[in-house]
């Protein structure tokens, strides 16, 4: 009795196991999508499925948002939004949006339940895989420090040559104001040395004028003598020789 019970449900689960099988259906991801280990992004994860990868699709919790699927050995949870159903009335919708028309089932999720069927017995690579993402994750913070501190560094060389131009500028004004300064010392200097030159000038002229004006004087007042000589008949020429001895 005890054998024909258990040939009994042998014979139940062999026919349930097509079943099963076949409400997994094939979808396509659309992008680089993470595998985790819940439906959400605050659970760990998994590993990346890349862009065009076939996955099989277990279940989807209510509006299906997110999904349970299968992919290279492992199980996890994804974001429906980017798996593209490969059926044939649907071919390439989302699966968020056509759940309802291929029948996906809606499934329900208990962490401790979903890891320990699904990664029970395979603890150590469980932890591998969070040592992975934790590697991952410092790998990530070391690459965005190293870019951090290279955009630092780029900017105070930018800023250091900012600093350089705007020092060349302020010499190269510097250095115009002085010339433009000497500039102006040395016309004043010229413009002072030829007001010297003009009144030096002015001055020889001045003497000049003034002595021809002595002479003239001195010639009307020699012949007015000579006029006063001539009438009173005391007027007697000079010669050269009177001249020469004066």
């Amino acid at each position: 009795m005890l054998n024909n019970k258990l040939r009994v449900a042998a014979l139940a689960a062999g026919l349930m196991a097509p079943a099963i099988a076949s409400a997994a259906e094939r979808a396509i991801t659309t992008t680089d999508l993470n595998m985790r280990l819940g439906p959400s992004t605050g659970y760990e994860r998994i590993d990346t499925i890349p862009g065009g990868d076939t996955v099989l699709v277990h279940g989807c919790l209510s509006g299906y948002g997110w999904c349970d699927i299968e992919w290279d050995g492992l199980r996890g949870w994804v974001s429906g939004d980017y798996l593209a159903y490969l059926g044939e009335r649907y071919y390439r919708r989302p699966v968020s949006s056509v759940g309802v028309a291929i029948g996906l089932p809606i499934v329900t999720y208990d962490y401790n339940v979903y890891r320990h069927r699904h990664y029970h017995g395979h603890r150590s690579d469980f932890r591998r895989w969070i040592r992975h993402e934790r590697r991952e994750a410092r790998r990530e913070w070391r690459q965005e420090r190293r870019e951090n501190r290279a955009e630092q560094r780029r900017e105070r060389r930018q800023e250091a040559r900012q600093e350089r131009r705007q020092e060349r500028r302020e010499e190269a004004r510097r250095e115009r104001r002085e010339e433009r300064r000497d500039a102006i010392r040395e016309q004043r200097r010229e413009n002072r040395a030829e007001q010297r030159r003009e009144r030096r000038q002015e001055v020889r002229q001045e003497r000049r004028q003034e002595r021809r004006a002595d002479r003239r004087v001195d010639r009307r007042e020699e012949r007015r003598e000579r006029r006063q000589e001539r009438r009173q008949g005391r007027y007697v020429p000079w010669t050269s020789q009177d001249r020469v001895n004066q």
